[in-house]
């Protein structure tokens, strides 16, 4: 097998692997988010003191965000924990073809120009949707018969929501972005990023590595000669 079609296998593996594993969080993220909207409904129903707690904007939260946590855990945990599971040769193979077959579709370049926007710039990302969700929130508790602190108050437990949940789908977009391998490479983009190994998901600087250890042996093999 030629270099080129073992690092084609390699990257498709790397993607059957990162796609099970997201599909799994996905699962687990849904079950710990239907258990935590019921233990939450309980407490709404059977509780005034979490009532007077939490409002609808806390008691969502703490939905969203078990579903999040628990799903990226597992998530997680399936990545350094798979030895029980691994690609076999006939899915890896099917992989590696529709890869190929992608690769020579023309890009719909507008959606990667996105997506590569999102995972360079996060924080800028992180800032304008969580300021905009956050203006949005005070603005329509303006037209309410709250008081300004009432308003500030409420306006800062929605927001923090709406931030943290901002901030945990953008990272577990870029942490995806970079275990299949960084940026989208689109025609034309003269984007010149500069990124050290350590910075890359745990499969690239795998990858990475071995090629810089294999560039070292052959010249110190050259040298000998």
């Amino acid at each position: 097998m030629q270099p080129a079609q073992e690092r084609e296998m390699e990257r498709a593996k790397r993607d059957l692997v990162a796609r099970r594993a997201g599909w799994i969080g996905l699962q687990d993220g849904i079950m710990a988010s239907a258990l935590a909207g019921a233990v939450v409904f309980a407490a709404n129903r059977y509780s005034p003191a979490f009532r007077r707690a939490l409002g609808v904007s806390g008691q969502s939260a703490l939905v969203v965000m078990a579903g999040l946590g628990y799903g990226s855990l597992q998530a997680e945990l399936f990545l350094g924990h798979r030895k029980d599971w691994e690609p076999s040769h006939e899915e890896v193979t099917r992989e590696t073809q529709r890869m190929q077959e992608e690769k020579d579709k023309p890009p719909f370049v507008p959606h990667l120009r996105l997506a590569n926007f999102v995972y360079r710039h996060p924080f800028q990302c992180i800032a304008g949707i969580g300021g905009s969700a956050v203006g949005y929130i005070f603005w329509k508790h303006r037209h309410t018969r709250l008081s300004l602190l009432q308003q500030i108050l409420h306006t800062r437990v929605a927001g923090q929501a709406s931030v943290l949940a901002t901030l945990a789908g953008i990272m577990f977009f870029r942490e995806w972005m970079d275990r299949r391998g960084g940026a989208f490479e689109i025609p034309g983009d003269t984007y010149v990023e500069e990124v050290p190994v350590e910075s890359f998901g745990r499969f690239a600087r795998i990858d990475i590595k071995k090629q810089l250890a294999e560039e070292r042996a052959a010249r110190k093999a050259a040298a000998g000669n």
